[in-house]
């Protein structure tokens, strides 16, 4: 099982959990916090969505999780992102679906 990446128009979107509840984002996010020392630097939450604002590697990145969609993760510039924050999307995208599914 692999992580799905998509290419929109200028960023890449990272689907770390398809159709989730709220307690796997929390889940999701703790992971980001403990074993890869995240600190969240803006949380926006809305009755359907969830928008966590982090850096990592120097890339703003974003977890967003949807009731509907689940839970992705993208570079917080959509268009204007970087092709560095794009790999960082995908390179801590990656590992967060590997945690979150293979946990140790």
């Amino acid at each position: 099982m692999h992580p799905i990446v998509t290419a929109r128009e200028g960023w890449l979107e990272v689907e770390i959990e398809n159709k989730c509840d709220y307690s796997k984002f929390e889940e999701a996010a703790n992971i980001l916090k403990k074993q890869f020392n995240i600190s969240f630097v803006e949380k926006l939450n809305h009755l359907d969505d969830a928008y966590w604002d982090f850096i990592y590697k120097g890339c703003e990145l974003t977890l967003h999780f949807n009731h509907y969609c689940g839970i992705t993760l993208f570079p917080k510039k959509f268009r204007k992102a970087t092709t560095e924050e794009n790999q960082g999307a995908k390179e801590i995208g990656v590992l967060l679906f590997e945690r979150l599914n293979h946990p140790s």
